[in-house]
């Protein structure tokens, strides 16, 4: 091969990390040129001209390639550039010696697994590495040399070339004994591969294959074969019979079958899967349901295959201080459950025989044969797989509804070969997930009603698909698969179960601007006209009220908007709509209200507000203290919600019987409430009704009779304080407070006579027709609407629609989000290959699982064929149920405008401090936060106040570029600077003081441990649970200067041993003061804080061990070994807690360093000393001084030289002190010059007090509001909107929030909708970015978006999601005016960060 070295030369590897000598101004080419040369005598053919076409060509070096030594290079041209991708890079082989790396040609450069192969076409010599070192860094004077010496000449080898081999041949052996091997393959047209499912299937499993092959009597592999066969039950002996004798079958254990598979892999290396085995087979059903309650048509499950699962309680468990509710599974049911696993049918079933083979024709045996047979049970995975999949849903009624037949459940297997792929890779292959519109249907009539405004052309086509969804008896096969992979055979057996659900709806998501909510009101419209009235309701849902009302849930925002769009298109009085903003609407609100309405429209505000689950509790004779407090969701939300549902089916079935009285119901109500709150304080791990709160207790039953008896005993005590608070016998008590005993009205008479004029029904009495969900994606993305999705997900309909125009659907769970949402299961819940996101659902779900149940997530890891065939099934969902279509907004005109700030040197500081700190960290708030000590100063407090009120550290940074400091007061950033100045010397003083006094509590403990174990100071080894003597090792890494974790420079550990010297002497006084630290460990029943001179006999007070005097003698007490294990463990624990303190002082004085630095640069002072090293840098020369204009400061620990040293140490990750090992990156170098010096003209201070960045907005805001054009600002965060509010009214811009109540949001809407606003009118409105009251209003008066930060998201998709969702407010059918969108960024900070990635890529 002929190689050139072309492009820019770039620093080398090594040059890169930091390599010294010869290497530290060594380079690369960015390109190389390859192409064939021929070379004489070369006789084994080469490559071909399609090979050297794939070959040949310019090779870019690719930046941050993964590859060993960075060396990896893809091929950007050749002669034929449609071969696909060709890299050249260095394969490192697992074992092989570095030396013997080399260079090779490959069409892929992924990192592989152990086991995988990579396809190489050739292979380079491995000294070509070396060869192209030397082209890119020739030597002294070999520049002046001819072009040739640029490119060289060098071997490469095809990898697999064929040769003869001399002498070999081969010949034939006869099979004398006249036992040829055999497999035998079961025919699937035979039927002897049908599997019926029956009671008892898993113990019939079909045959896969059997063969039978001989064993040469001298063979090695007998003697393995008859120990694997022993291993698995057999008898050693049991092939030395006669001859053509037969031992039993022996089954494998699978478990502890690695020897034997082992043994026989010269036999399962070559046995290939029965094609009739390979396809889906059908297993008929021949069992009946296992019948329920609510159906007798329940599909069998087999509790064998699939056991049923244990009941789940809920406890308090505590956690120090803090209390957490945790499920637990019930004890006796659990256990019954696990041994139920133990004992499921396996999933394979491998046997083995032996027998002697036939005899010659002299008598002897030919030697010996193995039998083996493998078996499945595909029915016991089916089974399992049936079981993953809830009984009971309205989809599964509605298809039941429609006849046994079409509603039947099916059942199939397989067998495949299983081959193992890298998650992340396999993941990233799988094809994304795509959307399809409604481009191809026809348009539908317009409705009756729709004649001022008539829908579009492209609405009607979206119309006619949704009456299509309304109307179809189509089924959807919900599907479930649970495999298992035989070992060492690399067979997958999958059992597969599809069951038809019927669902009539689905998920409109048109882009934002589209018009979702007139095509929903044109859906309501015409439905009845076009498909007639809808289908009864299920006889699960039998006994709910009936209502021909169409159910809409929305934001609360929207609750003005909607009323507004259905007189607009419907026209007024066609439609009778009842609102329901908040509880207090609700509380007039009848059951004849909704039964005869056409449109009920709910805001997510009610379904949040305690008092509705309060009274749904009451009503379903559930006991209120059951609800969990708060507003969030979660699994045990769910399972009393459940509790309450069921309730509620039945007081809806009692309220519907014939001369019903609803007093009684009322009085039914109240006994089945207060049975239930019995039975939870009965409960040995129940519910203790506590007020207001739910406690959950685990106690026996003596303990509950005595804390009963001490609650009686203390309500008779207040009740006899009350009596006499009465005062003379005739006056009267004032009357207890009004309780809400009955919010429904059930005791009136009107209710008595009629019961559908009962009050406040809730919504879960009621089979609705249709159910209809607005903005339904921020309710799985928000903690505080979880409870509305648990609500939404269980109300009963007979069609259901979920609008928004960004939803998720990126991966399968996604998907599997949406079908949640139609009622469909699409399988079990399982996390992603190679995912990392780990969002707050995701936390949440594994915090409220059983300590069981996570065990059990560990042991199934599942195959990524099955995830991808999961990812199949999701996108025949989005096939089936979704549609987007296309806003055609294109000529509505749109500007984006990217404002640049340049933050001033005061801010910048400011900045630069939290984001060196949070680095520090890794970005973890956690950590953070576990920095709180006694020590704590001015500049952990303000990191704990801001991140306090921030969810992540990325979060924090983000408001530090917006404002210099939420909590400031109105400090300026200057002012902030000078004040975090004043107080340094303090915190390093009392970081000092802390340590000093934790060195000598721990050396006054080893004192102690000395008194009881001579010898042990200094211990290093931890045999027979010996502990180490963790403080010995501090104190020499102390005096060596390595006693911080991750290094530190020369003053830091100067300080520390000078710290640690000043408690050395401080023990000698033995001040006992400092003891109490370890009194627990020691066994003290308090902390000693007796005088120092106590042991001199000073002092009177004496310490008492084990209620003995220790007054007399020197004596010292014997303690067990158990306490002196305890004191020895203690000491080791606290000496960790040491290191962390020289930890956080090595942070103080770096950031007091880092600050004096930032105010000698703004002030006169004009030389600085450069703390390199002298004479390697033509700025700061021999004299190591620099002047202020070539000066600069690294940001992570302070240490100030000339800009040259700070970005060429800074590039090698290195200080410039050679004693610091502060993690330095290239962003950490800040110039004196960007800092500032002080100037007259105040250009440090021009933020003033809202900070440079939104007094750049405010501006702006002025400019375009004088203009008369109106505004929304986005911000993500509340106090820092809050921050935006006050700057914006500092300057005489009146703002709205859409925040407070219903009636408040949609107020403030108002006056932003207004087409011509009244002159006081306000002009700006503050919209949270990710939250639902940026999404679904119409707001076409504002033609400016101004973005104060880059939105924080999880990932790309919901980042886009977000922005377009704010953007369409603006930008949508009815715009008349150009759009604007302004982004404002902090030069150099984290906003430009995440603006660059999300938005550029």
């Amino acid at each position: 091969l002929g190689g050139e070295g072309k492009g820019a030369k770039v620093e080398s590897w090594e040059s890169t990390w930091g390599f010294r000598g010869d290497f530290e101004t060594s380079h690369r080419h960015s390109m190389l040129g390859i192409s064939f040369e021929e070379v004489e005598g070369d006789e084994s053919g080469g490559v071909d001209d399609d090979g050297k076409c794939a070959i040949e060509g310019d090779y870019n070096l690719i930046p941050r390639c993964g590859a060993p030594c960075g060396s990896g290079h893809r091929r950007v041209s050749g002669k034929s550039d449609d071969k696909g991708d060709m890299f050249l890079f260095l394969q490192s082989g697992r074992t092989a010696e570095p030396q013997d790396d080399a260079f090779v040609f490959s069409p892929a450069m992924n990192r592989l697994n152990d086991g995988e192969w990579r396809d190489v076409v050739l292979h380079m010599k491995p000294e070509f590495r070396e060869e192209l070192r030397v082209l890119a860094n020739p030597k002294k004077g070999a520049e002046e040399e001819d072009a040739a010496e640029s490119s060289m000449i060098v071997e490469a080898f095809l990898p697999g070339t064929q040769f003869a081999v001399k002498g070999a041949r081969l010949e034939p052996v006869e099979d004398k004994g006249g036992n040829a091997p055999s497999v035998t393959r079961p025919s699937g047209r035979h039927g002897a591969l049908t599997v019926p499912i029956t009671e008892d299937a898993w113990s019939k499993p079909p045959l896969v294959l059997e063969c039978s092959f001989p064993l040469s009597k001298g063979d090695s592999i007998v003697e393995q074969v008859r120990i694997a066969a022993a291993s698995a039950g057999g008898d050693r002996g049991s092939s030395g019979g006669k001859a053509g004798s037969k031992s039993k079958w022996v089954e494998v254990n699978l478990r502890k079958a690695k020897k034997t598979f082992d043994a026989l892999s010269f036999v399962t290396s070559r046995l290939s899967i029965p094609s009739s085995a390979s396809e889906w087979l059908s297993m008929p059903v021949a069992v009946d349901g296992r019948g329920g309650d609510d159906d007798d048509d329940d599909d069998f499950v087999c509790p064998r295959s699939s056991p049923p699962k244990p009941t789940i309680a809920w406890v308090v468990k505590e956690e120090g201080k803090k209390k957490r509710i945790v499920p637990i599974e019930d004890g006796r049911e659990a256990a019954k459950y696990e041994q139920a696993l133990k004992n499921r049918p396996a999933a394979w079933k491998i046997q083995l025989r032996n027998k002697n083979r036939h005899k010659t024709g002299g008598g002897e045996s030919s030697g010996e044969s193995l039998d083996l047979r493998i078996a499945c049970n595909p029915a016991s995975l089916a089974m399992r797989a049936l079981g993953d999949l809830s009984p009971h849903s309205l989809p599964r009624s509605a298809m039941k509804a429609l006849g046994v037949d079409v509603s039947a459940t099916q059942f199939d297997w397989r067998v495949v070969e299983h081959v193992e792929h890298s998650p992340e890779e396999a993941f990233r292959s799988f094809p994304k997930t795509k959307l399809t519109s409604n481009k191809r249907d026809m348009g539908a009539v317009q409705p009756p009603h729709f004649k001022k405004y008539p829908l579009r052309p492209e609405q009607l086509r979206s119309l006619t698909w949704m009456l299509d969804q309304e109307a179809s008896e189509v089924p959807f096969y919900e599907e479930e698969v649970v495999e298992s992979i035989a070992p060492n055979l690399n067979w997958r057996l999958e059992g597969r179960v599809r069951r038809p659900v019927l669902v009539r709806g689905g998920i409109i998501a048109d882009e934002v601007g589209y018009g979702k909510t007139a095509i929903t009101l044109g859906l309501i419209d015409a439905a009845t006209e076009v498909n007639g009235e809808p289908p009864s309701p299920p006889a699960a849902c039998s006994s709910l009220f009936e209502t021909k009302a169409t159910l809409v849930v929305v934001p609360g925002h929207l609750m003005g908007q909607w009323p507004k769009e259905i007189s607009k298109f419907l026209g007024r009085n066609t439609k009778r709509v009842v609102e329901i903003k908040d509880m207090s609407s609700f509380n007039s609100t009848t059951v004849e209200d909704i039964r005869t309405a056409d449109v009920v429209l709910v805001s997510f505000k009610v379904l949040t507000s305690e008092k509705y689950y309060e009274r749904l509790a009451r009503l379903a004779g559930v006991s209120v203290g059951s609800i969990p407090r708060g507003n969030s969701g979660g699994r045990h939300f769910k399972a009393v919600y459940g509790e309450c549902l069921r309730g509620v089916a039945k007081r809806a079935a009692k309220l519907r019987e014939d001369d019903v009285d609803s007093g009684d119901v009322l009085d039914d109500i109240e006994n089945e409430a207060r049975e239930h709150r019995d039975r939870e304080e009965n409960a040995e791990a129940g519910l203790r009704d506590a007020g207001k709160k739910a406690v959950y207790k685990g106690v026996s039953e003596e303990q509950m009779k005595r804390n009963a008896d001490a609650e009686e005993k203390k309500e008779e005590k207040e009740d006899g304080k009350k009596k006499s608070k009465k005062g003379g016998r005739g006056k009267k008590a004032k009357p207890a407070p009004k309780v809400d005993k009955d919010p429904w009205d059930l005791r009136t008479r009107a209710v008595r006579d009629d019961v559908t004029q009962m009050k406040c029904p809730p919504l879960e009495l009621f089979f609705w027709q249709r159910l209809v969900v607005d903005e339904f994606h921020y309710l799985a993305e928000k903690a505080d609407r979880h409870r509305v999705l648990s609500v939404i997900l269980k109300l009963n309909s007979s069609y259901r629609w979920c609008l928004s125009g960004t939803p998720p659907h990126a991966n399968f769970n996604d998907i599997q989000s949406l079908s949640d949402l139609l009622g469909v299961q699409l399988g079990a819940r399982e996390a992603l290959p190679g995912e990392k996101v780990v969002t707050k659902i995701t936390q949440r779900g594994n915090s409220e699982k059983t300590d069981s149940e996570t065990f059990s997530s560990l042991l199934e890891v599942r195959s990524m064929q099955w995830h991808s065939r999961r990812h199949t099934v999701g996108q025949s969902f989005l096939d089936r149920f979704v549609r987007q279509n296309i806003a055609e907004i294109d000529e509505i005109k749109c500007e984006t405008h990217v404002e640049r700030v340049k933050l001033p040197p005061a801010e910048r500081a400011l900045v630069l401090e939290m984001d060196s700190y949070l680095k520090s960290l890794e970005m973890n708030k956690q950590k953070a936060m576990k920095s709180k000590k006694s020590s704590t100063g001015d500049r952990e407090r303000r990191m704990q106040e801001i991140l306090g009120n921030s969810k992540t550290a990325e979060e924090a940074l983000l408001k530090r570029c917006a404002h210099f400091d939420l909590s400031s007061g109105g400090s300026t950033a200057m002012e902030t600077c000078l004040k975090i100045m004043s107080v340094r010397e303090e915190q390093k003083k009392r970081c000092e003081e802390d340590l000093r006094a934790n060195v000598v509590s721990a050396l006054r403990q080893r004192l102690r441990i000395g008194e009881h174990q001579a010898g042990w100071e200094g211990t290093e080894q931890t045999e027979k649970g010996e502990v180490q003597d963790r403080l010995a090792m501090y104190l020499r890494d102390v005096e060596k200067g390595q006693s911080i974790s991750g290094g530190a420079d020369k003053e830091t550990h100067d300080e520390i041993q000078r710290v640690v010297e000043g408690a050395r002497e401080e023990v000698k006084g033995k001040p006992r003061k400092y003891d109490e630290r370890y009194a627990t460990a020691n066994g003290d029943e308090k902390g000693d804080d007796s005088d120092d001179e106590d042991e001199e006999g000073g002092s009177t007070k004496k310490r008492k061990r084990s209620g003995k005097s220790a007054k007399a003698g020197k004596k010292k007490e014997q303690v067990s070994e158990e306490t002196l294990y305890a004191m020895k463990y203690a000491l080791r624990e606290h000496v960790h807690e040491i290191r962390a303190l020289g930890k956080e002082l090595a942070g103080r004085i770096r950031s007091s360093r880092y600050f004096k630095a930032v105010r000698d640069f703004q002030q006169e002072k004009s030389q600085f000393k450069c703390h390199g090293i002298k004479g390697t840098c033509p700025t700061c020369g021999d004299g190591g001084t620099v002047s202020r204009k070539d000066a600069g400061v690294i940001s992570a620990c302070g240490h100030v030289g000339c800009l040259s040293c700070l970005r060429h140490h800074a590039d090698r990750e290195q200080c410039v002190d050679p004693s610091c090992q502060a993690p330095v990156k290239s962003a950490n170098v800040v110039s004196a010059q960007d800092l500032g010096a002080e100037r007259s003209d105040g250009d440090h201070e021009e933020g003033g007090k809202f900070g440079a960045k939104l007094t750049r907005i405010v501006s702006n805001v002025r400019n375009i509001v004088d203009e008369g054009d109106r505004i929304i600002v986005f911000v993500q965060f509340q106090d820092l909107k809050d921050k935006v509010a006050e700057a914006l009214e500092s300057e005489g811009v009146k703002t709205l929030q859409v925040k407070g109540t219903v009636q408040s949001q949609v107020k403030a809407l108002d006056v932003l909708q207004k087409e011509v606003p009244d002159r006081n009118d306000p002009r700006v409105l503050l919209l949270t970015m990710d939250d639902e009251s940026s999404a679904g209003v119409n707001l076409t008066t504002c033609n400016h978006a101004i973005f104060v930060h880059p939105l924080l998201a999880n990932t790309k998709q919901q980042y886009d999601a977000y922005e377009t969702q704010a953007i369409g407010r603006i930008r949508r059918y009815g715009q008349v005016k150009t759009v604007h969108i302004w982004r404002y960024l902090a030069e150099d900070t984290i906003d430009t960060e995440i603006y660059n990635e999300r938005c550029l890529g």
